[in-house]
């Protein structure tokens, strides 16, 4: 999930969710709270997950992704 910014409209970064067989999702237009609760998420999942267990790639991460679920 992220605010549609200009790094999620590009060509690869879409190709690239699609072969992780990943959705790609927005916040709602004009909705701060919705995108505060994204980056409040995507930071813990990076603190408490990557990078404890210094993962070095996307793949490994995916990989260990079914381990934590």
């Amino acid at each position: 999930m992220h605010d549609n910014g200009p790094e999620f409209v590009e060509k690869k970064l879409k190709a690239s969710l699609k072969s992780w067989n990943s959705v790609d999702c927005n916040t709602p237009t004009y909705s701060p709270q919705s995108n505060g609760m994204c980056e409040a998420l995507n930071g813990t999942f990076k603190i408490d997950y990557v990078y404890e267990s210094c993962l070095d790639n996307t793949q490994t991460v995916f990989n260990q992704m079914q381990k934590w679920a």
